[in-house]
């Protein structure tokens, strides 16, 4: 270790120490050692974060740095040794650890070339892993950075970039640590000067020497010199080295300088040119700069700027005039509370140079003021002006600095002022309540007398505080004014404030009274046949002037045949000068007269009520029997008979008429009417007959009418029975020839056949079988129906007797709906034999099935919902199909249009349709028809739905379908649950020049935060929608450049509850639905 040491003679007072690159896990840092010379010397220490300073007193002296991870440079004020120990291994706090040594080398004794060897491990096992890695740490100056070559190869361009741009803190020093390989190399520099550590290391051994050393004993001992310019205490400089060693630091020292920022704007090898800029010249401030060479010699430059400490008085200069062409004058005062500076005032201006009502009267500028003295100017007011006249009285003190010298001056002028209120439109037997603000914006206090106004107005009243009051200048009262409007229409007040100064002073109360003024429209569905659905839709008209919201109650009347969509809490919202319909399908089940009121809510607790009514029609059709004869056979008879009777309420259509039977050919229609016939209730139709008879004896034909007596228009077969009776000619020249044996004995039997299990909807019917089973001809008395205790006489549907032996049937048709009940059939014959029968009727409902999936999605996607059903058909007649669909309205929505596809099928190939689709806030019905079918049907419909933003996450859907009254309600239900709640922010609402990139927070309180990108010049404004469609302003930012933007809209004014958004600019409007949430 001793051949490291250097002599005396090439110690320096200068050196820079790259910390040792070992790669261990946790390295120490390396160990510093200085030792003295001589006595008494200063040692300085500058490290990457921290400076320090040490004596050390005799020579032989010690100072030690341990555990140093950063370059470092020493200075001193003579020459002294440096050495540098390495602490660490490869693995770090190795026991077995050899550390190694170096002595640093003086910055003056760099060099330009050097070769050197970095050693090789021996081929022994013991000593193969001696060393593991091989380094080499090299500091040179700023022209060597870039001209160094290591093998030929320059450093900053591949070996180590960093040595380019790797600088001791602000100095012209650079260094870099390289890695090396066993063998010869040689480092050399084109330009500038470098020194370097070979160094290696391994788990037990280091080594570590000096690969740039000079033996030149030449010593720089020149110090720098300095030129500084003082500007206004800006310092403008130039700091050399008349030496051979070059600058080597131009800096400040940091704990002595403040307010000051320096910059060094361009240094050389041996000339660098400097600026110190004085941050706020109304604040102290100090700078220490620090020059030194390459040998170490430096010199330190200090220079202390002290602000000036003025006063100035009095403050604020205050003019009170008592009269207009009045002058006034007082005295403005700068004191300067400086000890030794003397302050120079180099001019005198106004900050309004244009106001002309102040003037300054001063001596020849610029004014001196010593330490501890005072300089005083004279300042002058002319009262030109009525008011308070403001201005500022501008010392210039040079240098950048200015002092400002408010002033006020008053000339009497008493003046009120007040605003207009517009309260808009309010509700009649509402209020609305503003403030009016009456400002005294004169100079004299004024007192307030009253307020008058039209007394004949009641609409406007004023509350306290009220006059008389007395204003100061500046002060201002505040007044409460309501509007309670007692009528529609505008009302406007015009209100004089009586103050003491005979001001002229009034204002004006505005606003209009608006109303709503509900008419239900009475909805007269007409005659209706029986069975029918007719569709239509009521009509409730808002007259007035402000919008309504009503809510639905109940229905009374005829429920079953009035039918519309409405559940009872319903809203409906009304917008003024307008109309709303409803749906409404009138469908009678009987004949007679209908009526329902459906009652509605306003939210003024008033009641409306909407009627409707209709009539239920249907014919009744009556066959009537007739009986020709006797003749005799070979005779004719020619006779009109009644063969067809319409009864009921609507007249009855007769598409064709014949008759049939085995005596056919005995009968002959002469003439036909023309079909199809309508025949008017209480009318009949009436054909010739001629009836010729072939035997003797009866004869007998059935008389068919096809007709429209059946609910909803269907057609029925209706027959009634024409008999003829031919007795033989008479051959005994005039005398009676009857020899037939008379008998007596009468009887009948009695019989009915019918379906006891009809369905509800179609017409069930009943066959009365009547048989003579007697020897004597039977004749009917009276036959009646007893239905719900209402008896009805059938007696003209039977003949008018029954020949021994012979038989008839009468069809009797009961119109649909069915219902559970008993009908009794009554049959008198020859007045003394009763026979009766009891219809026992069950009818039949026909069934629906539907079935739903449960879902579930993410916020703000969309999905299908799949429902499907089955409908228990056979039917021969279009099924119409209602699905009522109930969803949580704060969790999906509805996604499709007005109508969407279903797809069915009836024993075959599937078919799809058109559902048409209404939306009723958060119930959604969809109508469709399944044509007559002789099998079961099923269906299938897709439903498209958005998962909205919710503070819930799981809900319920009701679905039920109906088919008419002939089938069950159907009800199903499913769960949807969301994955995300509401608290999610909303992004990317995009509007015509500009888009909303989020809106939070959510739920919010009294504020919502709009982040916006605007692509062209906008005005945005806010506005929201609750729930029953109430419209809320919420706020308005203008003229919003081109840019990004946070508006805060506040909200304090919304009450809670869920809310739609509707945001918009000048370029179009866009809403988006925000199930946002006010706390």
């Amino acid at each position: 270790l001793a051949e490291m040491l250097l002599p005396n003679n090439l110690l320096g007072w200068s050196y820079i120490t790259v910390p040792f690159a070992t790669g261990a896990r946790l390295p120490i840092g390396d160990y510093l050692r200085a030792v003295a010379i001589e006595p008494d010397t200063r040692i300085t220490v500058y490290t990457e974060r921290n400076d320090f300073s040490f004596i050390l007193a005799d020579a032989g002296d010690t100072l030690t740095l341990p555990r140093v991870n950063s370059p470092t440079w020493w200075f001193a004020n003579k020459p002294f040794a440096l050495a540098q120990y390495m602490t660490t291994a490869t693995v770090a706090n190795a026991i077995t650890f050899d550390p190694a040594m170096v002595i640093a080398v003086p910055m003056h004794l760099y060099v330009s070339r050097c070769v050197f060897q970095a050693p090789a491990n021996l081929n022994d096992a013991t000593f193969s892993r001696q060393f593991d890695r091989h380094w080499l740490n090299v500091i040179c100056d700023e022209r060597a950075r870039t001209s160094l070559k290591l093998d030929g190869k320059r450093v900053a361009d591949s070996i180590a970039p960093e040595l380019a741009t790797q600088a001791f803190r602000s100095s012209r020093m650079f260094w870099a640590q390289i890695p090396i390989t066993p063998g010869m190399h040689i480092l050399e520099a084109d330009s500038g000067v470098f020194t370097g550590v070979l160094y290696g290391m391994g788990y037990t051994d280091s080594y570590a020497h000096v690969v740039g050393v000079t033996s030149a004993t030449a010593r720089d001992t020149v110090l720098p010199r300095i030129a500084v310019a003082d500007s206004c205490s800006w310092l403008i400089g130039t700091a050399w080295d008349e030496g051979d060693s070059g600058l080597a630091l131009v800096a400040v020292e940091s704990d002595s300088t403040r307010n000051y920022d320096f910059r060094v704007v361009d240094q050389g090898n041996d000339r660098a040119a400097f600026r110190a800029s004085l941050l706020d010249p109304y604040r102290d401030g100090n700078i220490a700069i620090i020059i030194r060479d390459g040998a170490g010699n430096g010199i330190r430059y200090r220079y202390r700027y002290t602000a000036p400490v003025v006063d100035l008085s009095p403050r604020p200069l205050r003019f009170q005039a008592t009269g207009m062409g009045e002058v006034l004058c007082q005295d403005a005062v700068i004191r300067n509370f400086s000890f030794r500076d003397t302050l120079l005032v180099e001019s005198l201006d106004f900050a309004q140079r244009g106001s002309g009502v102040f003037s300054i009267q001063a001596g020849s500028l610029p004014l001196v003021c010593p330490p501890r003295r005072q300089v005083s100017i004279q300042l002058c007011y002319s009262a030109t002006i009525e008011g308070i006249s403001r201005d500022t009285l501008i010392w210039n003190l040079g240098c950048g600095r200015q002092y400002y010298h408010p002033i006020e001056a008053r000339t009497p002028l008493p003046e009120l002022s007040v605003g207009d209120v517009d309260f808009g439109d309010v509700l009649v037997g509402d209020s609305s309540c503003r403030f009016v603000s009456i400002i005294n914006t004169g100079t004299e206090p004024v007192r307030l007398e009253q307020l008058l106004g039209d007394s004949a107005l009641q609409s406007f009243r004023i509350r306290q505080p009220a006059p008389p009051q007395t204003l100061l200048p500046g002060d201002s009262l505040l007044v409460e004014v309501c509007f309670l409007p007692a009528d529609t229409g505008v009302v406007r007040l015009q209100i004089e404030v009586v103050n003491d100064k005979s001001l002229p002073t009034r204002f004006e109360l505005r606003g209009r009274g608006i109303r709503a003024d509900l008419v239900a429209e009475l909805l007269d569905c007409g005659p209706r046949r029986v069975g029918v659905r007719f569709d239509t839709v009521a009509h409730i008209h808002n007259r007035g002037t402000a919008d309504a919201t009503v809510r639905y109650q109940q229905q009374r009347g005829d429920v079953q045949a009035v039918l519309h969509s409405l559940a009872q809490g319903d809203l409906l919202r009304i917008p003024a000068k307008s109309s709303i319909t409803l749906p409404i399908r009138f469908s009678p089940s009987a004949v007679g007269s209908f009526a329902s009121v459906l009652e509605f809510s306003t939210d003024g607790g008033d009641l409306v009520q909407l009627a409707i009514q209709g009539a239920g029609t249907l014919p009744i059709i009556t066959m009537v029997d007739t009986t020709i004869g006797p003749i005799k056979l070979g005779q004719r008879a020619d006779v009109t008979v009644i063969v067809v009777r319409s009864e009921g309420n609507e007249a009855l259509t007769v598409d064709s008429l014949w008759l049939d039977g085995p005596d056919r050919s005995s009968f002959r229609i002469q003439a036909m009417p023309a079909m199809p016939a309508v025949v008017p209730p209480g009318q009949a139709i009436a054909i010739p007959i001629t009836f010729e008879p072939s035997r003797v004896g009866l004869h007998q034909v059935a008389v068919y009418a096809l007709n429209d007596a059946r609910p909803n228009y269907l057609r029925t077969l209706s027959a009634g029975t024409l008999r003829g009776i031919a007795l033989e000619q008479d051959s005994s020249g005039g005398g009676p020839t009857d020899t037939t044996e008379i008998v007596d004995t009468v009887d009948f039997r009695f019989d009915v056949t019918y379906n006891p299990v009809p369905n509800r909807c179609e017409q069930a019917e009943a066959t009365l079988i009547v048989e003579n089973t007697g020897s004597a001809p039977l004749r009917f008395s009276s036959a009646e129906l007893l239905d719900r205790g209402q008896p009805v006489d059938i007696l003209g549907r039977f003949p008018a007797w029954l020949a021994p032996k012979d038989q008839t049937r009468i069809r009797i048709v009961f119109p649909p709906p069915q219902a559970k009940r008993n009908v009794t059939v009554r049959i008198v014959a020859n007045d003394t034999l009763v026979r009766q029968r009891i219809l026992r009727f069950d009818p039949r409902f026909d069934t629906l099935t539907v079935q739903l999936d449960s879902m579930s999605g993410v916020v703000d996607s969309t999905a299908t919902l799949t429902i499907r059903g089955s409908i228990n058909s056979g039917s021969t007649r279009p099924i119409s199909v209602m699905l009522d669909l109930d969803v949580p309205a704060n969790l999906i929505e509805y996604r499709g249009g007005a109508t969407l596809p279903v797809t069915f099928g009836c024993g075959g190939a599937s078919q799809m349709q058109s559902a048409t689709v209404a939306v009723q806030a958060d119930r959604y019905v969809a109508v469709w028809s399944i044509p007559p079918s002789a099998t079961d049907c099923w269906w299938q419909l897709a439903v498209p739905i958005r998962f909205l933003f919710s503070l819930e996450t799981e809900g319920t859907i009701h679905a039920r379908v109906f088919a008419g009254d002939c089938y069950d309600t159907a009800m199903a239900s499913a769960t949807v649950t969301v994955s995300a709640v509401c608290g999610q922010q909303l992004r990317g609402i995009q509007l015509v020049g500009a888009t909303i990139r989020s809106v939070t927070p959510n739920p919010f309180s009294d504020q919502v935060r709009l982040d916006v990108d605007v692509f062209s010049t906008q005005v945005l404004r806010a506005w929201a929608y609750d729930g029953i469609g109430r419209k809320y302003f919420v706020g308005e930012r203008a003229l919003l450049q081109t840019g990004e933007y946070v508006v805060i809209f506040d909200t304090d004014t919304l009450p809670s509850g869920w809310y739609l958004f509707v945001l918009e600019t000048a370029d179009g409007r866009r809403g988006e639905i925000c199930c946002f949430f006010k706390q």
